[in-house]
């Protein structure tokens, strides 16, 4: 297993608590209930260690799915990740 790239996707969905609307401060969601999709490149170093880069995007999904929310501003994340396996 190791010296192996590796791959992985997801989509499924999430709750949140914060502005619908926004303000000053906060993203407009336009929704608590929200769409997530991503996922990770990843390189098993050796057989316990692994590195992945990761993408992940949350929102209402109104571009997409034509949810007709009045806003639809997403989240992405981007970041690295060090895995080990036990």
């Amino acid at each position: 297993m190791s010296g192996d790239f590796f791959a992985e996707a997801f989509f499924g969905g999430s709750f949140n608590n914060g502005s619908i609307n926004g303000d000053a401060t906060h993203g407009v969601l336009g929704s608590h209930v929200l769409f997530d999709a991503g996922g990770s490149l990843g390189y098993h170093i050796d057989q316990r260690w692994s590195v992945l880069a990761r993408f992940d995007h949350n929102s209402n999904g109104n571009s997409i799915f034509g949810t007709h929310f009045r806003h639809n501003q997403g989240l992405n994340n981007y970041g690295l990740m060090a895995s080990y396996g036990f």
